[in-house]
Formats: structure tokens, C-alpha cells, sequence
């Protein structure tokens, strides 16, 4: 639930505990809540697919929400998987990649304002996982472009070399 001034800061994040979901978008203090079985399922087979073609070491990069990204001092951001350039040490490194599962209760702020400040930020690439359409939205943010797959056809992605995942098979988990 969005509270009204926008001029919340990542210090005001946190000072709220981990578990309440809160994010800062542009200012914008949000606590979201927490996400249904099918959303999760989503979220658990794209990080079982994408762990396998990792590798063991490559594993060491992905990580599930919650996960703070830290992209300036009005916006942490909890996307719901993330893969780093490089393991985090002292400190965590800018995603190359991210995934947001969409639901009514995120899905304006997913497709509208953090997409937006990933791209400002530097991300390289975003899916978007509509369970609803069954469709993945793979965005490049460098480009500007984005381009929608559903059924067998898969969505590949060119921040992850060489990793593809088929939308039939992340929606047709149980």
C-alpha cells in the first residue's frame, strides 16, 4: 500500500524488518503482500532452470526474493529472482538480469516504475512472468525493446548466454 509523500529514502527502508516485503520505488514506500502458491511455484521452477544452467558455481549469482537491490537512495527494489555479474562480497553488484512474477498486486509497479528504474540503472534484461496469459515478456533494457513468448516457443535470453526457458513449462508447475 503506496503512502502518499514519495519522498521515502533506502535508509527508510531499513528501518522496517526484512519479513513485511517493504520496497522504495522512486520514493514511493510500498509494502507488498505476500505472494500466492502459483506465483511462488513460477518463481521456484524459473530458479531450478535457471541453477541448472548455471552450474554449481554460476548458482552462486542467482538469487529468489526477498532480495534487496539497492539502485540509489529512493529505491530498493525486491525483484522476484535476480542473477549477478559475480557473486556478492563486501558488496552486492547490480543485477544483470531480473525476473518479476506479475500479480494484481504488483503489477503496475512491475511493469511501469521498476521496469523503468532497472533499465535507468543499468539492468541488461527483465522477464516478466504473466501467469494469467501464460506469456513471458522478455525485455531488453539496453535496446529499449521487448518481445512476448508464450506456448513452446522459447523466451532466450541474451544477458544469461545461452539460457532459454520455455513458458509452457514454468506455468505448468504444481
Amino acid at each position: 500500500m503506496p503512502l502518499p509523500d514519495g519522498s521515502h529514502t533506502a535508509e527508510d527502508h531499513a528501518s522496517f524488518p526484512q519479513e513485511w516485503g517493504v520496497q522504495v520505488i522512486d520514493g514511493e514506500l510500498l509494502v507488498i503482500p505476500a505472494p500466492d502458491w502459483r506465483h511462488q511455484a513460477v518463481v521456484r521452477e524459473l530458479l531450478l532452470q535457471l541453477c541448472r544452467h548455471l552450474g554449481p558455481e554460476g548458482s552462486k549469482r542467482a538469487f529468489p526474493a526477498p532480495f534487496d537491490v539497492h539502485l540509489d537512495d529512493r529505491s530498493v527494489l525486491q525483484p522476484d529472482l535476480v542473477v549477478l555479474p559475480s557473486p556478492p562480497g563486501t558488496s552486492v553488484p547490480l543485477p544483470v538480469w531480473v525476473a518479476e512474477v506479475l500479480s494484481s498486486s504488483t503489477r503496475a509497479h512491475d511493469v511501469g516504475p521498476k521496469r523503468t528504474l532497472y533499465a535507468r540503472h543499468g539492468v541488461r534484461e527483465l522477464w516478466l512472468l504473466d501467469p494469467e496469459d501464460e506469456t513471458v515478456e522478455l525485455c531488453d533494457l539496453v535496446r529499449g525493446t521487448s518481445r512476448v513468448f508464450r506456448g513452446g516457443e522459447p523466451a532466450v535470453s541474451d544477458a544469461l548466454a545461452g539460457f532459454a526457458a520455455d513458458p509452457e513449462g514454468l506455468f505448468r508447475v504444481r
